[in-house]
């Protein structure tokens, strides 16, 4: 699997508590999915009060739908599958981006990416 993260400020937490973090996953695999939030939920960080941080958690398996619900300002980070059915990854971010550009993006996939998106990513080398 490769990661690939996009930041910029960081995102408003929905109850002003360092410790709480609201993640939403877009991926259309959902072993990846279910993998992804079972590590995160599991994972016991600690927030700037040294309190155990805590992960509110929402999977989308399809794009649009993610798309419908998403608020500006109330995740903190999305991980965005690249390669899926009806929108890629970096059309996604650009949907996202255009609602909220405080959140961290991270981009994720489990497979080879297609040729005309490994030259949007790396326009240099091609």
């Amino acid at each position: 699997m490769s990661i690939f993260m996009m930041t910029n400020n960081s995102a408003k937490d929905d109850d002003n508590s360092p410790d709480h973090r609201r993640i939403m996953i877009i991926n259309d695999n959902e072993d990846t999915n279910f993998s992804i939030k079972t590590v995160l939920e599991e994972v016991e960080l600690k927030g700037e009060s040294g309190a155990k941080v805590t992960h509110k958690i929402r999977v989308y398996p399809f794009p649009n739908h993610a798309l419908e619900d998403f608020n500006a300002e109330l995740y903190d980070l999305v991980l965005i599958d690249i390669v899926m059915p009806n929108i890629n990854g970096f059309e996604l971010y650009h949907r996202i981006r255009n609602q909220d550009n405080r959140v961290k993006l991270c981009f994720l996939t489990a497979s080879d990416l297609p040729e005309e998106i490994k030259r949007e990513m790396f326009p240099d080398e091609y």
